[in-house]
């Protein structure tokens, strides 16, 4: 059997900005608005696919909304019973728009990815 599973999120950040190596960058102060869509798909009760999309928008007037940032989040894994799930994870961030924009100069730091193996317990009481 196919399960598939979706879900919308919105939401507002007061203080967007990244610590990278001890270097500090804020590409956006004040308000960040972003936007979050979560997809995924279970396939004979316990393999699973899912990815994350989420974008972050800055307004610049009330009919002007400037995405500025990206961020992806793929896993596989398998559920094993109700509480155990192993899987594989990519995550990855990205500008939208050039550093460029926001620096005057090019800040590669700010942008990239990692692959994680994990075991998730879980529960209820």
């Amino acid at each position: 059997m196919l399960l598939l599973l979706f879900a919308l999120e919105v939401g507002a950040v007061t203080q967007a900005g990244w610590v990278v190596n001890g270097f500090y960058a804020e590409p956006e102060p004040g308000i960040v608005y972003y936007t979050e869509f979560e997809a995924e798909a279970e396939l004979l009760g316990f393999l699973f696919l899912a990815s994350t999309l989420r974008t972050d928008v800055k307004p610049r007037a009330l009919t002007n909304w400037t995405p500025f940032w990206v961020t992806y989040d793929i896993t596989l894994g398998l559920r094993l019973g109700e509480n155990v799930e192993l899987g594989w994870r990519h995550l990855c961030t990205h500008p939208i728009q050039p550093y460029i924009h926001f620096y005057g100069v090019q800040v590669p730091v700010l942008e990239g990815g990692f692959e994680e193996v994990y075991l998730r317990l879980g529960g209820r009481m």
